[in-house]
């Protein structure tokens, strides 16, 4: 029927190296939309983009090994990104997966 759209596999971040998790809250000026998200999803670490309604414009996920290279990801790389204008950023301490759509 269409309802789904690829089949992926679930990864342990730990597993990976990627102990430190963020989602950083993004307000962007002018600049088009898609330009400013394809530029953030390039950057190292960025797992995803979102755009959001609301007050702000944006919710990128990073995952990284550490507070220093996440420190970096936040504070030098999207902020040198064109049409960012502010960032804030919310340590993830810990999460827990609720229902996904047809998982019953």
């Amino acid at each position: 029927s269409g309802a789904i759209r690829k089949f992926t596999a679930e990864v342990d971040r730990e597993a990976l190296g990627m102990s430190v998790t963020a989602v950083v809250v993004v307000k962007i000026d002018e600049r088009p939309w898609p330009q400013v998200r394809e530029d953030l999803a390039a950057l190292p670490f960025v797992e995803k983009v979102q755009a959001v309604s609301g007050d702000i414009d944006a919710l990128v996920t990073v995952n990284a090994p550490d507070n220093t290279a996440l420190s970096q990801v936040i504070l030098q790389r999207i902020h040198e990104v064109p049409g960012v204008v502010s960032s804030r950023s919310l340590l993830i301490l810990d999460e827990a997966e609720g229902h996904r759509p047809g998982a019953g």
